[in-house]
């Protein structure tokens, strides 16, 4: 709990005009790159960046992920977390532009991202033998060190 307490002072104090669709678009990032990843190295950077990125959207959209690590749907495949992804950016465009209101797209955002970290945890086991959290916490003692409103470049130097 300490390292997501940790996570979401840095996400504030960084990128404190952040909406929505900043974290939306870096687990899209993410995706992109845990499934281009080369190396295990490669996997658990994407993971764990995914994971930030995901809560992140998660505390600004006030969807509660709880425990999605935990239920283990199975196997998977790239293109259920596309699916999903794409199921997550449906709700969260249609809650934006307030069309199609007969759709609970808070509820569903929450059902959906809570399947997609579930898939990505389950995913992480099987490309890198380390958990989700695992990822997350490595991932995150590199990004701790980054403060991208001194130095925009690459947030260290």
């Amino acid at each position: 709990m300490k390292m997501w307490n940790e996570i979401a002072e840095w996400q504030t104090r960084s990128f404190p005009d952040a909406g929505y669709m900043e974290p939306l678009l870096g687990m899209f990032e993410e995706i992109g790159e845990f499934y281009g990843a080369k190396t295990p190295a490669d996997f658990i950077d994407a993971a764990g960046d995914f994971c930030i990125y995901a809560f992140h959207f998660a505390k600004i959209r006030n969807l509660d992920v709880g425990f999605a690590m935990f239920n283990q749907p199975g196997r998977v495949n790239d293109n259920t977390l596309i699916k999903l992804m794409g199921k997550l950016a449906h709700h969260t465009l249609k809650d934006f532009q307030d069309i199609r209101i007969g759709e609970d797209h808070h509820a569903q955002s929450q059902l959906t991202l809570q399947r997609i970290i579930c898939y990505m945890h389950c995913d992480t086991m099987d490309r890198t033998g380390g958990s989700l959290t695992d990822c997350t916490e490595e991932a995150w003692n590199v990004i701790r060190e980054r403060d991208w409103q001194k130095n925009k470049v690459d947030g260290v130097s």
